[in-house]
């Protein structure tokens, strides 16, 4: 196949267009392919912070956040469990003070 070539154009400026035109095809092009191509171009730079920023959103959402949720509920509950053991002992404590004095067994001063 010959291609007729315009005036003021260098066969390989012709080269480099043609290959475009075969790269940039969108009926062939797949997403990756277009990130690929357009690297350094600000749409390939917009589109790429973007699917970055997705996904370490998704990744933070999905995999770090539950984790420090369960640690954090973890925490809270042996906090509480602390805090329940500590009030029963007090009490239980104050029953057998409150047992002895209740007696008419004198008080010690």
């Amino acid at each position: 196949m010959r291609i007729r070539r315009p005036r003021g154009i260098t066969p390989i400026q012709l080269m480099v267009v043609s290959k475009l035109e075969q790269s940039l095809n969108p009926e062939k092009m797949s997403f990756l392919k277009f990130l690929k191509s357009s690297q350094l171009t600000g749409p390939g730079l917009v589109t790429r912070g973007i699917v970055l920023t997705l996904g370490f959103v998704i990744a933070y959402k999905w995999l770090v956040q539950p984790e420090f949720q369960r640690r954090k509920r973890r925490e809270a509950e042996s906090y509480a469990d602390f805090i329940f053991e500590k009030e029963r002992a007090d009490g239980q404590r104050k029953l057998f003070l409150l047992d002895n004095w209740s007696t008419n067994e004198p008080r010690p001063h």
